[in-house]
């Protein structure tokens, strides 16, 4: 049952995204239809607490091994990089 579900909330999603001419990158559809249940404010919020968790992770990892705070930059540079290419900052 569980699977059906999200399949079909995938293809509600992915039709929805379709015809409102949105940004088609992998989780660009999750994002948006997301952002308009929740509202933006809270989205926008919810948001910025996984991106700073996710820098604070890349911190620690440099700090466990040593990498420079100039290499640590590239590195969350690099994530932001790769969110907007998959669509999570859509």
């Amino acid at each position: 049952m569980l699977n059906y579900c999200h399949k079909t909330l995938y293809c509600v999603i992915f039709v929805y995204s379709k015809t409102h001419n949105q940004n088609l990158t992998m989780f660009a559809p999750i994002v948006t239809t997301a952002s308009r249940l929740i509202g933006k404010k809270e989205f926008n919020q919810l948001r910025g607490k996984v991106i700073s968790a996710h820098c604070k992770t890349i911190t620690k990892f440099c700090n466990a091994f040593g990498i420079s705070s100039k290499e640590r930059q590239k590195l969350i540079k690099l994530a932001k990089s790769n969110g907007k290419t998959l669509g999570l900052l859509a």
